[in-house]
């Protein structure tokens, strides 16, 4: 009898390619799963999406949305009795979002807002998928990773959240990764209408406008002033005037509430909330109790990580492709954008998904050497401390020291920023010549445009 012939093993890269499909799948159906439940289970953020857009088909003053009291008496009437909300942290037009579904019934609505979100979530990375084929960073010819980029994406928590609480920022990263592949593109007026609905929805993305600043994309600013100025005149029928303006007065007051320091808020004005300035509820054992250190403390952070952006893809930056550039710069004061704002959800880091995932390829396709292992660890341990369920809201975490274990969001954050920033900037032996040089640049552009100002006003004296 002859003896049965050996079978070949399974080659290592067949049994990878299996493992990463695996793992693809499952973290599928964990986000399908989570869909799946919350799906008509009444929430505190979908309760104020509705139920604004239910009271402006109501004919409701929208002035009278930013009365606390008011605003969540009239959610308990519409069926929010165990999840109320209110709706002060939005702009007006944020009523306007849910205008097509607030008629049917509270549970259906947020059945089809699910379904929604989760479509544009497979949006949103194809767009992310397009914009780096853009830039050069090709996925479609290594399909492990991509298949380990979208099985990370499915498990990124903040997104889990969203979908939890009925939130819009799924809906903000798809109008991000719209900007994104815009930017890089050079589609300016797509970048200008993505960047102004963020603006009007949910008052996001505020930052990003600084890039076209720094970039010069004049008529994508100019697009972007435009749709936004359109859409707020488009809501007046609706919404009034009185209500911008009541909104507008409001706004700035976000940065120094007595919620601010409650440590939900992952952002460097909560945490310098929460450590200096004592608060019997929301930070009743602060570091040390001063008040009058939080203001300039708040705005030097705010200015030093600017800087740092700045310098980083703009007046130290080393010579990139021209897409790649673009799409690393814009990226990196994406990741920025959650944590500079006033308040800042775990489900707002949703939309922290697409500079997370830039910078991850960013990392992986560095130059090996020094750069590259601070990049990648940086950009892996950023997208860690953003993507995992951690208990940051425990009780054991508010006083003293161990605050500062409260914030993994932040931190998250500013380390994805950091590695997007050191992909950018060129050795430091170079800094001074080209600090130097881009400093001359910037002082002939501002002569020119002296010049040319004296010009005209001498032509039309």
């Amino acid at each position: 009898m002859e003896p049965e012939p050996l079978r070949p093993n399974p080659s290592p890269r067949l049994l990878f390619v299996l493992l990463t499909c695996t793992l693809l799948g499952l973290a599928l159906l964990l986000l399908a799963r989570t869909v799946w439940n919350t799906s008509g289970d009444l929430s505190h953020g979908f309760a104020a999406y509705y139920t604004s857009a239910h009271l402006v088909l109501d004919g409701a003053d929208p002035v009278r949305f930013y009365d606390n009291r008011w605003f969540m008496e009239r959610t308990r009437e519409l069926g929010f009795g165990d999840t109320p909300d209110i709706y002060n942290i939005n702009p007006p037009s944020t009523a306007l979002m849910l205008l097509p579904i607030a008629r049917l019934s509270p549970e259906t609505a947020d059945v089809i807002w699910s379904i929604a979100n989760f479509i544009l979530l497979a949006g949103a990375l194809w767009l992310l998928v397009a914009a780096l084929q853009a830039a050069g960073y090709s996925l479609r010819s290594r399909p492990l990773l991509l298949a380990a980029l979208l099985g990370f994406a499915a498990l990124f928590n903040p997104v889990h959240v969203n979908f939890q609480y009925g939130q819009a920022y799924v809906l903000m990263l798809f109008l991000l990764s719209v900007a994104l592949l815009a930017f890089v593109r050079g589609w300016d007026a797509r970048l200008g209408g993505s960047l102004a609905l963020m603006l009007t929805l949910k008052s996001a993305g505020t930052l990003l406008w600084l890039v076209l600043l720094l970039d010069r994309r004049w008529r994508a600013l100019g697009f972007g002033l435009g749709a936004t100025l359109l859409s707020v005149l488009l809501a007046v029928p609706l919404l009034g005037v009185r209500v911008w303006w009541e909104y507008a007065l409001w706004l700035p007051s976000l940065f120094n509430q007595p919620w601010t320091g409650v440590t939900a808020y992952q952002t460097t004005s909560s945490l310098v909330h929460h450590l200096f300035k004592f608060d019997a509820r929301f930070s009743p054992a602060p570091l040390v109790d001063w008040p009058w250190l939080v203001s300039p403390l708040s705005m030097l952070t705010t200015a030093s990580l600017l800087a740092a952006v700045f310098s980083a893809g703009w007046l130290v930056a080393r010579e990139l492709p021209c897409a790649r550039g673009r799409l690393l710069r814009f990226s990196m004061i994406a990741a920025l954008m959650v944590a500079m704002q006033p308040v800042g959800e775990e489900h707002s880091y949703a939309v922290l998904l697409a500079p997370v995932l830039v910078a991850l390829v960013a990392a992986v396709d560095a130059e090996p050497g020094v750069r590259r292992g601070l990049t990648v660890w940086t950009a892996a341990t950023g997208a860690l401390l953003l993507a995992a369920p951690l208990p940051f809201l425990d009780d054991a975490l508010v006083s003293g020291w161990r605050a500062f274990l409260a914030y993994p969001k932040l931190y998250g954050a500013l380390l994805v920023t950091a590695s997007l920033a050191v992909t950018q900037a060129a050795e430091p032996a170079l800094w001074r010549a080209l600090a130097r040089q881009r400093l001359s640049e910037l002082r002939a552009a501002l002569r020119s445009a002296t010049t040319f100002r004296r010009r005209a006003v001498g032509e039309v004296s």
